[in-house]
């Protein structure tokens, strides 16, 4: 169980850190957004690209809750071992 929440707790801490650089892309594309205002080309792919990492960062955030959800039952159980 020690060994699962070690791997649970890597996995919650790199996704969080996935989160906050896929927060950074999106925060970027929109000052693009602003930018390119008028450059159709630009602006279809900025929002192809926004897209795909609002997608990818719901993703991450479902996993983040299903890796705390877990690891919170993992302590509990170490909590009634010990």
């Amino acid at each position: 169980m020690e060994e699962r929440k070690s791997e649970l707790e890597k996995f919650a801490n790199d996704t969080e850190k996935d989160k906050e650089s896929l927060q950074k892309s999106l925060e970027k594309y929109n000052k693009l957004r602003e930018e390119y205002s008028g450059n159709k080309k630009m602006m279809d792919n900025l929002d192809s690209e926004t897209k795909g990492t609002e997608q990818v960062l719901q993703e991450a955030e479902t996993n983040i809750a299903k890796y705390k959800t877990e690891l919170d039952e993992i302590n509990k159980a170490i909590a009634v071992l010990k």
